[in-house]
């Protein structure tokens, strides 16, 4: 009966993932197990902050303005990286 029973991992995101677009991406890969040598699309990275950005709305917490803003400053930045 244990061999049928996954035990799912549940990836934490903390806003020192946010630090950056590098921090970022290195916690997807973390936490999605995406192997180093695949590369992510910018337009995954955008997704995957809006998506976070959308959930953030139905938390409830004191810092989550802090974490709209550092999320805002991502998409900017990935914003001016795609117009690169």
């Amino acid at each position: 009966m244990k061999d049928n029973i996954k035990k799912e991992r549940k990836a934490v995101l903390k806003l020192n993932h946010l630090n950056s677009l590098i921090s970022f991406e290195r916690w997807i890969r973390t936490s999605l197990s995406v192997p180093k040598e695949k590369k992510i699309p910018l337009n995954h990275l955008e997704k995957y902050l809006g998506h976070i950005q959308w959930k953030l709305q139905e938390e409830v917490g004191a810092n989550k303005d802090e974490w709209n803003e550092v999320i805002s400053s991502l998409l900017d930045n990935l914003e001016k990286k795609k117009n690169d």
